[in-house]
């Protein structure tokens, strides 16, 4: 690939750009916007081009692909996107969803939630707002060496199953056999939410124009979901972040 002629990249490859650009602008925090992750996919396509080696048998699409959405992630991260403070929000209600979940045997409703953390429906829904950027479970919670992770979030490669090198490289069989339990169990709403929007990647508006509900709705579902799962997996390294 020839990383000096941007020009021509882009009318190749531009549309990875954008479909990764539309897929996180939901997530994006507060003083980033989407043209930051635009120009940061851009950088990284060029870059990856540059460092494009065919001898390793990868197609340079997929190539692009890791490193365009892992250049928009680390440039949500540089922006403080989960910041200490959310983070331990984030833990509470995940830890809140589990308490409740393992006691009733079943889904634990958003009034519950809220009640259990003795905060108001409107001041619940704020939460969820505040821990949008929560990613289902990023490739370094798995705490592989660095230059074993793929880029991303490890709910984005699920669908690709063992078609995946990255998912026979990282031996995630057992994490994906939980998520799958944990998928299971979720409310129907919510387990339609991830499987329109990891498995037939739509974006977030197309979800809400499928299932006929606002773009911030689904945002909600999403997040509801993602806290139910990560609390189901307990997820480690808590100690850092509070």
């Amino acid at each position: 690939m020839n990383a000096n002629d941007p020009d021509s990249l882009l009318e190749r490859y531009g549309e990875v750009i954008y479909y990764h650009a539309e897929r996180l602008a939901p997530r994006l925090p507060n003083g980033l916007e989407r043209g930051d992750l635009l120009n940061a996919g851009m950088v990284a396509l060029i870059q990856a081009a540059g460092n494009f080696d065919p001898a390793r048998g990868v197609q340079f699409r997929t190539f692009a692909d890791y490193r365009v959405r892992g250049a928009m992630i680390d440039e949500m991260r540089r922006a403080d996107w989960m910041g200490t403070e959310t983070r331990r929000r984030a833990h509470m209600l995940e830890d809140a969803f589990n308490a409740l979940e393992q006691k009733h045997g079943r889904p634990a409703q958003s009034e519950e939630v809220a009640g259990y953390l003795g905060i108001s429906q409107e001041e619940y829904f704020r939460l969820l707002s505040e821990v949008r950027g929560m990613s289902l479970l990023s490739m370094e919670d798995l705490e592989l060496p660095e230059e074993d992770l793929p880029a991303g979030d490890l709910a984005d490669w699920l669908h690709r199953g063992n078609e995946s090198e990255a998912f026979q490289a990282l031996r995630m069989d057992e994490i994906v056999d939980n998520l799958a339990a944990g998928l299971e169990e979720l409310p129907n709403r919510e387990r339609l939410v991830l499987t329109l929007y990891y498995y037939e990647e739509l974006t977030m508006k197309e979800v809400g124009q499928v299932l006929e509900i606002t773009e911030s709705r689904v945002s909600q579902l999403h997040t509801q979901a993602v806290l139910r799962l990560r609390g189901r997996l307990g997820m480690d390294g808590r100690e850092e972040d509070t």
